[in-house]
């Protein structure tokens, strides 16, 4: 039986991650990139801004103009100072972009 685009992009996402007992840090080469919890109630994923920058960056020359979209579609969750929100990695809180569970869902 063949996998469905949307079972083979999740197993490469995972592929990609470490994990720690509740949470998974994202990871590309050695550097972490982000944080997905772990537990299936998990309500957003969170990107190093400078690495979701990066992403977008080599698709389109209008980054921020994309992040303004996104926030007013409500995929990025913030705390009402522009695009990031304080999420505790490896225990100390970082500035990070967190996109919402329902927008990731539509692609993972």
């Amino acid at each position: 039986m063949r996998r469905s685009e949307k079972e083979k992009r999740k197993e490469r996402w995972n592929k990609n991650s470490s994990t720690t007992s509740d949470t998974d840090f994202i990871s590309h080469s050695e550097d972490i990139c982000g944080r997905w919890d772990k537990h299936s109630d998990w309500k957003e994923i969170a990107f190093f801004p400078h690495v979701l920058r990066g992403q977008l960056e080599k698709f389109s020359d209008k980054v921020d103009e994309i992040l303004y979209e996104w926030r007013e579609g409500g995929w990025i969750v913030d705390q009402n100072n522009g695009f990031t929100k304080k999420v505790k990695i490896n225990g100390k809180y970082q500035r990070m972009i967190a996109i919402s569970r329902e927008a990731a869902e539509m692609y993972v």
